[in-house]
């Protein structure tokens, strides 16, 4: 855990990132006997793809549960020594709880408890450890919809997370209010000394956007020290024109593919 305030030691990066992940892990899990590789997998085949093209890093943030009664439990371990392999461009951290795909919003932390918050993150950072590995773990999660009560962030912090993304321009996010949040969606990052997190800016979301719409998020964003790009695992497929737009916009324009453990280091506040 960043013990002192952050400091962003790379001049232009980009991440990227699937939140609402679970649906990839279920495809696996059912495959798992006759698969040779996770990337037999149409979704981890596109992220390999982008890899190649453009040395692209991904996030993969992680349901517990579906409502269908799949769970990260019943990941096997199979394909652990292949996870371990590629973490250096695929990570792997927390979401939320449950998937619900008839109620996107069913499972957020606006009114989270301490000890439900911390429940929820420790369950699943234990099975990523168990079938994927540490090296796999990413320490900068992205909750659903950008929740957290005070309560949940103080949770995190005390899990030993280094930094939480605050939401794209039009959703709410954490225990900010419409102005605070305001300020932050024109800053490049921000930490908060009291709380002791960094918070991340989350400023080209690929779902319900047309290609036209994102790439006018990417002009928006020219000048920023940090582009982080995210779409959902169960949308990548029809998104890859909007993935590949974002990614080589970014490459394009000179930014460096990066996890930010990478990108940050803690100096004295």
């Amino acid at each position: 855990m960043m013990k002192s305030e952050p400091r962003l030691v790379m001049d232009k990066v980009y991440h990227c990132a699937l939140d609402d992940t679970i649906n990839i892990l279920e495809e696996i899990t059912q495959k798992a006997d006759g698969l040779k590789s996770i990337f037999d997998v149409e979704v981890m085949s596109l992220l390999r793809q982008f890899h190649e093209k453009y040395g692209a890093k991904f996030s993969l943030y992680l349901f517990f549960e579906k409502t269908n009664g799949f769970d990260l439990r019943q990941v096997p371990e199979k394909f652990r020594a292949q996870w371990r392999q590629n973490a250096d461009w695929l990570k792997m951290s927390f979401h939320s709880k449950t998937r619900k795909p008839e109620d996107v919003h069913y499972y957020t932390y606006e009114e989270a408890d301490y000890q439900t918050a911390k429940a929820d993150f420790d369950m699943i950072k234990r099975e990523i450890l168990r079938f994927a590995g540490p090296e796999v773990w990413d320490n900068y999660p992205r909750t659903h919809f950008w929740s957290g009560s005070e309560e949940a962030v103080r949770a995190w912090r005390d899990c030993g997370i280094d930094g939480l993304f605050y939401s794209y321009p039009g959703f709410p996010a954490m225990y900010f209010d419409d102005a605070k949040l305001k300020e932050l969606q024109a800053m490049d990052f921000w930490y908060d000394r009291d709380m002791r997190m960094l918070f991340l800016p989350t400023n080209i979301k690929l779902p319900s956007l047309t290609v036209e719409e994102v790439k006018k998020d990417l002009a928006d964003a020219e000048g920023r020290r940090i582009i982080e790009i995210f779409c959902d695992d169960h949308n990548l497929a029809e998104l890859w024109e909007h993935m590949d737009t974002a990614i080589s916009w970014a490459v394009e324009h000179g930014y460096q593919p990066a996890f930010y453990e990478e990108a940050f280091i803690a100096v004295n506040a």
